[in-house]
């Protein structure tokens, strides 16, 4: 009968006496060069012993009966009896020993007289580890009487209030407590770091959490990079976090698991593990298998932190003490959640909250079934104790509904679809990549470089030292995106600000533009990352040469990004007639479907009604001749009217937003499935009776009023021709006009003091 084991002793077959987490910790030890902190484990024999010969089982149990489970007040006095028992029991004199003499060998090994030692209960299953008064269960102690009065303490900490109104018998309570030598150095930080990003269960990452200052970094484990990075005062540097990230890699490695760990930093710069185990990544469906079949009136909306959809009576809660006032799955409105509130927890049927959740505080509460919905600001005033709602968290929203409203069951099995067309998402921010990244999605598609920077970073940097920041951040936010897709593609737009300067004095003025800083960052994230799925989409430019000249500008000062897949963006009639130029210098071209249409109605206005699925069919052929092997994506974003157009036409991959991904899917699927069953019948219009057009002839008119006035004036600048017709002929139409023009090569487009002058060649 062993009372202690050592941790270089601890094997597989032990896990019953030791608990799996110490068994784990021991293979690390034994089998890794991971630095972990020498220690032993006091096993569960040990504590059923000191229960059995101490009488004190017995005594435990007379202590519950008539408890009142339904009275807090005593559940709380009958807890608190039990402990001070368990803390006021002299030890049985064997086991004493055995815990001292293993001290005392720990203190010879170390050459360190009375050690500082660390403790730390290890209930031998996943139950009780949730029932734990956590308060109480990690210890400091220095000499051999401190040591046995923490092993008492941390007995004691099992029989928590929780655990103790379930009525289970005092014997069916197991643990072992782990003994770890501290460091003569001080601690200068401490935490937990996982395998895996512990919200979204992204496998691909390492994220290492402070205890301290509550900072969390995220680490791309294929590569090292730092991906997150908080801002203030951080205890761990730059090499800490990848010296950190290695150690949990190589545990991961040996464990063949995803793993949590427990580590701390000296001062004298040397990180140790104490402890590790296997966990689950969260599974989370973001699609969900039901949706709403409904909507009402949204009452308050939020973060998403776990998926699903629950209707029910609103309690609003001040204090976990107050647990008794709610029932099963009532829907928990509360100011902020902690491990306090586990009780009320395990009864929500989904849980709303003003603040945001701290996962690292509630990892082992949330148990992915309940939705949670936080970050309201205003849950507990805007819901009132009793009202029925209906709590909805998606991919990318969270909304609470007034009323109960249906929800059905989804009819495709959309995760595991196959489809031709590709998908992209369009991605405005960075803060939930990883769990975007779940969707099942193709690629990604950044929209706007500057809105994936924090709040506090979103304002155009003025000095050199805030340039450098800027691009820090930029790069940041686009790295976390890589990594959160990777390998799958991720395609960066460009800004439009600064593009004309740029082109006429390249890189080497004092004050750079917005596109500059972006392709800075861009390139270092190729080139200091080495993230090679980076793709770069141009904003819209006047012509095809501004697009020629801007990507080899681009290329060319950035040798690391030669690689890199250049895209144009089609968002005007006059840049849709050169569809096969484009194809022909660009790897794909982006028609941003919305914007198109726009433009082309001021040549339409006659005809009605506007048929935008035919008139997107018609633009697509004009735009990508059959004989161009070039990509063409159709940015639809929320409008998922134009997926059937697109996929007709075999546009080769969609952009859509994420809270339409599930409506694409079904759609891409339906008419996957329709394709399916029309083939080998005869062909039919595409387009059926819809609106036809003829890009060129919309805008013929036009065109020749333009080009009279070039006769005319001989030389006319944009501004000025926009003056001189802007009586007659709208802006946009007299651009779509020069557009075919220069098409037709019948015009010159130059630039002079900043600003596009047009002659007739």
């Amino acid at each position: 009968m062993d009372f202690v084991l050592g941790l270089s002793d601890v094997k597989a077959e032990d896990s019953q006496d030791v608990g799996n987490k110490t068994v784990s910790t021991g293979r690390i030890h034994q089998n890794t060069q991971v630095p972990v902190k020498p220690g032993y484990v006091i096993t569960s024999t040990a504590f059923e012993s000191f229960l059995q010969e101490t009488g004190l089982g017995d005594k435990i149990e007379m202590l519950k009966d008539g408890l009142n489970a339904d009275n807090p007040r005593d559940v709380q006095r009958r807890g608190e009896q039990i402990r001070s028992h368990i803390q006021e029991t002299d030890m049985p004199k064997q086991i004493r020993e055995e815990i001292t003499n293993a001290y005392q060998a720990l203190s010879d090994r170390s050459d360190v007289e009375n050690p500082e030692v660390n403790l730390r209960v290890n209930p031998n299953s996943d139950e009780s580890r949730t029932q734990l008064d956590i308060s109480n269960t990690k210890h400091r102690a220095r000499g051999k009487n401190e040591l046995i009065n923490s092993v008492k303490n941390c007995f004691a900490s099992l029989y928590s209030n929780r655990k103790i109104e379930q009525k289970s018998s005092s014997y069916e309570v197991t643990a072992s407590v782990t003994v770890q030598k501290l460091d003569s150095s001080k601690i200068k930080a401490s935490g937990t770091a996982h395998t895996f990003h512990p919200e979204s269960g992204h496998r691909d990452v390492v994220t290492v959490d402070q205890s301290r200052n509550g900072k969390r970094d995220t680490i791309f484990k294929n590569n090292l990079s730092i991906l997150t990075r908080e801002l203030g005062r951080n205890t761990l540097s730059e090499n800490n976090l990848k010296e950190l990230t290695k150690q949990a890699v190589r545990i991961e490695e040996e464990l063949r698991d995803e793993v949590r760990l427990r580590w701390v930093l000296t001062d004298q710069g040397k990180i140790f593990v104490l402890e590790a185990e296997p966990q689950n990544p969260p599974n989370i469906d973001l699609l969900g298998p039901k949706a709403l079949e409904e909507e009402s009136e949204t009452v308050v909306r939020g973060e998403p932190v776990e998926t699903g959809i629950k209707s029910g009576k609103v309690k609003v809660i001040d204090s976990p003490s107050h647990a008794d006032e709610l029932n099963n799955d009532d829907i928990l409105v509360a100011d902020k959640l902690d491990r306090r509130w586990e009780n009320l927890i395990e009864k929500a049927g989904a849980i709303v909250t003003n603040r945001e959740i701290n996962y690292r505080q509630t990892e082992s509460l949330l148990n992915g079934d309940t939705p949670v919905l936080a970050e309201t600001r205003t849950g507990t005033s805007d819901l009132n104790s009793g009202e029925k709602v209906t709590v909805e968290c998606s991919a990318s929203k969270g909304n609470v509904w007034n009323g109960e409203l249906e929800k059905t069951s989804r009819d495709l099995n959309l995760k595991n679809t196959e489809m031709a067309t590709e998908i992209y998402l369009d991605v405005s921010n960075a803060e939930n990549i990883f769990r975007y990244s779940k969707l099942p999605v193709d690629r990604a598609r950044i929209t706007d470089l500057k809105s994936i920077l924090a709040e506090k970073q979103n304002k155009w940097p003025e000095s050199s030292k805030s340039k450098k920041q800027y691009v820090k951040s930029l790069k940041s936010g686009i790295s976390r995106v890589c990594a959160a897709f990777h390998p799958r593609p991720v395609t960066a737009e460009l800004s439009r600000a600064g593009v004309e300067t740029f082109l006429d004095d390249g890189q080497e003025r004092e004050t750079p533009s917005h596109i500059e800083l972006e392709i800075k960052a861009l390139e270092r994230c190729i080139s200091e990352l080495g993230f090679e799925n980076i793709k770069i989409l141009l904003p819209p430019l006047a012509t095809v040469k501004d697009g020629k000249e801007l990507k080899s500008k681009i290329l060319g000062t950035e040798p690391d990004m030669k690689n890199a897949g250049v895209y144009a963006t089609v968002e005007s009639p006059e840049y849709v007639i050169q569809g096969e130029e484009l194809l022909q210098e660009f790897q794909g071209i982006e028609v941003k479907a919305e914007n198109l249409i726009e433009n082309m109605k001021g040549g339409l206005s006659e005809m009605e009604p506007l048929d935008k699925g035919s008139l997107l069919q018609d633009i697509i052929r004009q735009t990508q001749p059959r004989s161009e092997p070039g990509e063409l994506c159709v940015n639809i974003g929320k409008d998922t009217e134009y997926v059937r157009p697109s996929v007709q036409e075999e546009a080769d991959s969609i952009i859509v937003n994420p809270e339409e991904v599930e409506k694409c899917l079904a759609q891409l699927t339906q008419l996957e499935s329709e394709s399916e069953e029309n083939e080998g019948n005869e062909e039919t219009d595409a387009v059926g009776d819809g609106l036809k057009v003829n890009v060129e002839t919309s805008i013929g008119g036009t065109a020749g009023e333009v080009y009279d006035r070039l006769a005319e004036k001989g030389e006319v600048q944009a501004s000025a021709l926009t003056d001189q017709l802007g009586g007659k002929i709208n802006e946009r139409k007299i651009h779509q006009a020069l557009g075919w023009l220069a098409k037709e090569g019948k015009i010159s487009i130059h630039r002079s003091n900043n600003e596009l002058t047009y002659s007739l060649k």
